[in-house]
């Protein structure tokens, strides 16, 4: 694994702010998970699937 630490430093004050939005594609049910985890996988999805608990 490359460790790129001048990329994540770049990003520690704007996380640390708030500044940063998350590209979130859909939330799903803790029960659904291995339904999101397979989504990806299924083309089309652009962000991060969330699980609500």
């Amino acid at each position: 694994m490359v460790e790129r630490r001048d990329r994540l430093d770049a990003l520690r004050a704007p996380a640390s702010a708030g500044r940063l939005t998350p590209r979130v594609a859909g939330s799903h049910p803790a029960d659904k998970a291995a339904d999101a985890h397979r989504a990806p996988g299924a083309g089309g999805m652009r962000g991060r699937a969330v699980l609500s608990f």
